[in-house]
């Protein structure tokens, strides 16, 4: 996420790249006004959030928020007991 967070310090790159890849396996693209797909394809997880700020912000404390936020999710789905999926 490091270069992510670089990048999104140089404006002119901010709309230039999309998707950005975590050391962890993950990868998320962050949209102008808000919008975000995380894909963890570890755990099977696809996480969209659909919004419309107002104002464009993808600055650097935002993007960690969203980093966060994805984080912590991830931490809690594995804190629960998982049931085996059956097949359809």
């Amino acid at each position: 996420m490091q270069f992510c967070v670089s990048v999104a310090n140089q404006r002119s790159t901010w709309l230039s790249y999309q998707w950005w890849t975590n050391d962890n396996g993950t990868f998320i693209a962050f949209g102008i006004h808000g919008q975000v797909i995380h894909v963890d394809p570890s755990r099977g997880l696809v996480i969209a959030v659909n919004r419309a700020r107002l104002e464009a912000n993808l600055s650097p404390a935002s993007l960690q928020a969203g980093v966060a936020r994805f984080d912590a999710i991830r931490a809690a789905l594995d804190a629960e007991p998982s049931a085996p999926i059956e097949p359809r």
